[in-house]
């Protein structure tokens, strides 16, 4: 795979098989956290090529979400305008998530992702604070 990134912009480059046809597809995502909801990400596919065509192919989204289930991420497709949008909600598995996802910004070449983790299935204490006994 290849990444760059421009701006806001993720732009990500894989090889991609299907039957007899074979081909580089480049896709030109936008991402973000969405609001009011625990560990999900909107990633909007703002462009599609095989080569350099365009074109919509389903089964490239139908195989980025077969993936994505692979690792415990829910994956949900929508169209918003004339693009795909897909809400990726990690830690779909898990009964109660045990790591939170606070920040995910794609910016000025960067992506930067932060978040918390939880012990024993509650919040973490602070750094140098004692939680109260039970």
């Amino acid at each position: 795979p290849r990444v760059a990134i421009e701006g806001d912009r993720l732009f990500l480059g894989v090889k991609y098989r299907e039957g007899f046809w074979s081909s580089v597809v480049w896709l030109e995502l936008k991402v973000w956290l969405v609001a009011e909801q625990t560990n999900v990400a909107a990633v909007e596919v703002c462009n599609l090529k095989a080569g350099g065509l365009p074109f919509g192919s389903q089964s490239i989204l139908d195989k980025i979400a077969d993936v994505a289930r692979e690792s415990s991420i829910d994956v949900t497709w929508y169209r918003h305008q004339r693009n795909p949008v897909g809400l990726f909600k990690f830690f779909a598995k898990q009964p109660r998530a045990t790591s939170q996802v606070l920040t995910l910004e794609v910016k000025d070449g960067k992506i930067m992702i932060a978040g918390r983790s939880f012990l024993d299935g509650g919040p973490a204490a602070p750094v140098g604070v004692t939680p109260p006994a039970p």
